[in-house]
């Protein structure tokens, strides 16, 4: 029988500010090659200002590359980054901190517009547009940089790993899940796509809750996606899947993670694992409220569940 609780807890965010970011302009040789495809077409490089999976400012670093075979006015392309918020009550707020032409290197910055904007597809709940004024024109194999980040109004952490646009690239890598529109027509990247998988994560618990030892065990339970009933059928399994347990206090900050792969944890059924109590670095956690999150990753799509986890030794 799978074990059942019943909670009440509030959450207070706790606002983290970075205290400042220098952006750093790009040297001037540029050793992206773009396959010149048409006149007009674009292809976007991405890397991540910051790789970790959770952090209260994500930095997309963004180009945009013309590599077709004739100009095109920068008036009239849009990029979109997709993410998720993990928000309760607050906003997004969305910043450029440096933009530039290169290979040259020469600043733009002041005719780079970042919104955020809200959607629902794929899962995903919101999106930084990118557009441009001042009649900037890309020739062929010439690119735009946009060094952007983007936070909540309390400045509380966010997790990148459910977002769609977001992978750790150390370095600028051709990136199809940013898109590109010229026009207002799609020209570059995959837009969000809810993947079903044939697993679904349906419950997420820890027991006993509260834990008056510190130390607890923490369930979650996937059924397949053909049946509802506890477990599902044995025989679903994503062998390629990964399992993230986390643990958040709650101003969102990553206390403790475990990473699972294999059949054995992405397969129906009920699934337990023991909990020491300790945070990553082998420290005992205080008294208090925190969140037990679960994390499924499977064909490119992320799904989590989250339930308190109350401290009381």
């Amino acid at each position: 029988m799978s074990p059942t609780a019943t909670f009440t807890s509030s959450m207070t965010a706790t606002a983290s500010l970075t205290a400042s970011h220098t952006p750093i302009p790009p040297a001037a040789t540029f050793t992206n090659t773009p396959v010149s495809v048409g006149s007009g077409d674009l292809t976007i490089y991405y890397l991540a200002g910051v790789t970790s999976d959770t952090t209260n400012s994500p930095h997309p670093q963004i180009e945009v590359t013309n590599s077709g075979t004739g100009p095109v006015s920068l008036n009239n392309v849009e990029v979109r980054y997709w993410f998720n918020c993990d928000c309760t009550t607050q906003t997004v707020q969305s910043w450029v901190d440096w933009a530039g032409l290169l290979p040259a290197g020469t600043s733009v910055t002041d005719d780079v517009l970042s919104t955020v904007q809200s959607t629902t597809l794929g899962g995903q709940t919101n999106y930084i547009s990118y557009k441009f004024t001042g009649n900037l024109v890309l020739q062929p194999g010439q690119s735009i940089e946009i060094q952007g980040r983007f936070n909540k109004s309390d400045y509380s952490n966010m997790v990148q790993d459910n977002d769609w646009s977001f992978t750790p690239y150390t370095s600028f890598t051709e990136w199809t899940k940013i898109t590109g529109y010229l026009n207002g027509t799609l020209v570059w990247g995959e837009e969000p796509t809810a993947v079903t998988a044939p697993l679904n994560l349906v419950n997420v618990v820890s027991f006993p809750n509260p834990t008056t030892t510190g130390s607890a065990s923490l369930y979650y339970q996937l059924a397949s996606s053909d049946s509802s009933g506890a477990g599902g059928s044995a025989a679903a399994v994503e062998p390629n899947g990964q399992i993230h347990l986390k643990i958040f206090t709650t101003g969102m900050r990553l206390v403790w993670s475990q990473t699972l792969m294999g059949e054995t944890p992405v397969s129906a059924g009920g699934h337990t694992i023991a909990w020491d109590g300790k945070d990553s670095y082998g420290n005992s956690l205080a008294n208090g409220l925190y969140y037990f999150q679960v994390v499924m990753q499977t064909k490119g799509q992320s799904t989590s569940k989250t339930s308190p986890l109350l401290i009381l030794k």
